[in-house]
């Protein structure tokens, strides 16, 4: 990924993508075996790196602590974290294309990511329901 620059032009340190379940589980920390195993696989991915996290990864957390009726203080944990450590990324044509691409090599692969289940509809991600799996 690409490296940010300081408003001298300097760069700044690489950035690193954290999707929706590796931000969720930053969020959580390792108080559960889930996202303690997530932040293990990950860290040496993210170390030294500036988060970014999608619009969608943003769109699907607030969703997540509505639908469990999170406390104010909960909520406001979260939103501190997002204004304070990670950016957050506005697709624009590169960004959107190289999503396209991913999905298709992930296709070619056999991964799962190619899964119609994956698929987004305004932001949101498709209810397992609407479609069956290839």
């Amino acid at each position: 990924m690409t490296v940010q620059q300081d408003e001298n032009g300097n760069p700044g340190p690489p950035l690193a993508v954290a999707d929706t379940q590796l931000v969720s589980a930053i969020l959580v920390g390792r108080r559960r075996n889930r996202e303690a195993g997530l932040l293990d696989r990950y860290a040496s991915h993210i170390r030294g790196k500036s988060l970014v996290r999608s619009f969608a990864t943003v769109c699907e957390l607030r969703y997540g602590c509505l639908k469990a009726g999170w406390a104010p203080a909960r909520t406001e944990r979260m939103e501190t974290w997002f204004r304070e450590v990670a950016a957050i990324v506005m697709p624009d044509n590169d960004l959107v294309t190289l999503c396209a691409s991913l999905r298709d090599t992930c296709r070619r692969n056999g991964h799962a990511l190619s899964d119609k289940i994956h698929d987004t509809i305004g932001g949101s991600p498709r209810p397992p329901y609407a479609t069956k799996s290839r």
